[in-house]
């Protein structure tokens, strides 16, 4: 059985029908029970609310919406009410990038611009030549933020690796595929 205790608070848009925590857990009256968060492929958590006591009626587009957890949490500590939780112009940030890190204290309220700004893309390089590897045909890509490796074999025939994590990976593909094609490097690497 679960205790609502004073850590529970009423979804204002959603009287009578859920209630939530400071951690995000959501109550459900209906189910009398605690609802579970599924994780999209971008790793943020969710839940589907109805706004009716019935999952069958004729009002589909209000009978359901999609909240993220880290919007609920942050929607229970908003004191001065100024987060509206249904403007997808605000936006809550996570500000170490880990959308599993639903803490209050690594979440912001911000717009899209804010948000952007906080990307694992916005990498700043210092200087134009950072994305070199020092070993010919690695090189880092900014676009995903990922090493990428590429070799022309002796029929000219121009070959990419996968996306590494790291530039070591990037070698090592590089390295092999090398020796696969027989390449010969006419070109000195530093390393």
């Amino acid at each position: 059985m679960i205790v609502l205790d004073d850590d529970w608070k009423e979804l204002p848009e959603y009287k009578g029908l859920y209630k939530f925590n400071s951690a995000g857990g959501i109550y459900s009256y209906r189910k009398n029970d605690l609802l579970k968060y599924m994780t999209n492929n971008k790793g943020y958590s969710y839940v589907t609310l109805y706004n009716k006591n019935s999952h069958y009626t004729t009002e589909i587009f209000d009978r359901k919406k999609i909240f993220y957890k880290h919007r609920l949490i942050f929607k229970y500590h908003d004191n001065e009410n100024i987060f509206n939780i249904f403007d997808r112009k605000m936006q809550i940030d996570h500000v170490d990038k880990d959308s599993s890190n639903n803490n209050i204290d690594n979440l912001r309220l911000t717009n899209n611009k804010g948000n952007q700004q906080n990307t694992k893309k916005r990498i700043i390089k210092k200087s134009n030549n950072d994305n070199q590897s020092k070993t010919v045909g690695v090189y880092y890509a900014r676009d995903r933020c990922q090493w990428r490796a590429s070799i022309i074999t002796k029929e000219g025939k121009h070959i990419n690796s996968k996306r590494y994590n790291t530039e070591e990976e990037a070698i090592c593909w590089r390295k092999n595929m090398e020796i696969i094609h027989e390449y010969i490097n006419t070109i000195k690497n530093d390393v």
